[in-house]
């Protein structure tokens, strides 16, 4: 895993492992909430993997719960 602050998006140029995963900038964006727009710090996390060693379908819901962590303050305090 990587922290990209200049980067939004990250996609390895060749795999020397079976999944990156990467984090971009944090950056103020227009955020939809509740049906409402508005601006918050917002981050994209991609993740890149080689499919002949993971199947898609669970990175996927690797990358959803990585996504999730953070948007749930009492989660992150159980790390603690």
């Amino acid at each position: 895993m990587s922290t990209l602050p200049q980067f939004d998006l990250f996609w390895p140029l060749r795999f020397s492992s079976s999944a990156v995963v990467a984090l971009g900038a944090i950056k103020p964006r227009a955020w939809a909430e509740n049906g409402a727009v508005r601006v918050a710090p917002v981050g994209r996390i991609t993740i890149a993997i080689d499919h002949r060693v993971l199947d898609g379908w669970k990175a996927d819901r690797f990358l959803a719960e990585v996504a999730r962590v953070p948007s749930d303050p009492a989660e992150l305090a159980s790390f603690v």
